[in-house]
């Protein structure tokens, strides 16, 4: 899932990194990867940012998926309004 994640933002023109993580929580360790992506203004002086969070599953262990179309629906969006801003 990750993979085709990581391929959905490059598409969209989309700088795309992963972290590693690994916690302990009531003596159980939880272990994954997050998948992020960036957008940088061109004018800017990339100090200002906007986090767009949506988490795999939901707290019934189910597939999240309005979240996390939700996450990238709008991630698409704000890279297509950046570029217009700027373009005109």
């Amino acid at each position: 899932m990750s993979d085709k994640i990581q391929s959905i933002f490059r598409a969209a023109g989309l700088k795309v990194a992963t972290q590693e993580y690994e916690y302990t929580s009531a003596g159980i360790a939880h272990r994954g990867e997050n998948v992020y992506a960036i957008i940088r203004a061109p004018r800017g002086d990339a100090t200002e940012a906007i986090v767009l969070v949506a988490p795999w599953k939901t707290v019934d262990g189910e597939l999240n998926v309005n979240g996390v179309t939700l996450a990238m629906t709008l991630a698409r969006y704000f890279k297509r309004e950046l570029e217009l801003r700027m373009s005109g």
